[in-house]
């Protein structure tokens, strides 16, 4: 049997008579696409619709920070994004997100450090995704290391090793829409995988 012992709802943060796009954006508000466990056990939520980041007390379920389009922090001049996709912090501390980019038709993967305290923060990385290179939604990046970057552009059913620069290493066409990927290293896939 199943017990919950936690949940939280976005009507705790937000009276939706109080939008005043409530009307058009009804059917699908505050479509909220992934869900990621901080260091200190609070919740970090991307909401697709208004381009925002939450982070999410876990105790008191308050919200401590919003990130993105009318968020807590000044973004820098170039660094917007649109709708974030498999938002994590990486071992660097720094919030890392696919960016859909549905208004210039590309998407992008942006890195910042994010500063709550002074609400400060700052571009770690920018990396673009060749042009028509495009997913309007769902996505995934993941950094590999300093230089190369793991990332799903879903709706093109594709997968790219690519560097920081954009340059593609390889890429791999799916049969279905991979909805994210995340690397494996070799080491971790024993013994489901055997020596090649």
């Amino acid at each position: 049997m199943r017990k919950k012992i936690w949940s939280w709802s976005v009507f705790e943060a937000l009276d939706p008579l109080k939008e005043k796009n409530i009307l058009k954006e009804a059917k699908d508000w505050m479509h909220a696409n992934s869900l990621f466990i901080d260091t200190d056990g609070n919740y970090i939520i991307s909401f697709y619709n208004n381009g925002q980041i939450w982070k999410v007390n876990a105790t008191n379920k308050k919200v401590m920070w919003k990130f993105g389009k009318g968020g807590d922090f000044a973004l820098p001049k170039g660094a917007e994004f649109d709708q974030g996709h498999a938002v994590h912090i990486n071992s660097r501390r720094n919030l890392v997100l696919f960016d859909n980019g549905t208004s210039k038709k590309r998407s992008q993967i942006l890195v910042f450090d994010l500063n709550p305290v002074s609400k400060r923060i700052s571009l770690k990385l920018q990396t673009q995704l060749h042009e028509g290179t495009f997913t309007d939604r769902m996505g995934s990046a993941y950094l590999i290391n300093d230089s190369t970057i793991l990332t799903c552009v879903s709706k093109q059913n594709q997968v790219f090793l690519i560097n920081k620069n954009g340059k593609v290493f390889w890429s791999m066409m799916c049969a279905n829409t991979p909805y994210r990927v995340e690397f494996i290293p070799f080491s971790k896939s024993k013994p489901y995988i055997g020596a090649l």
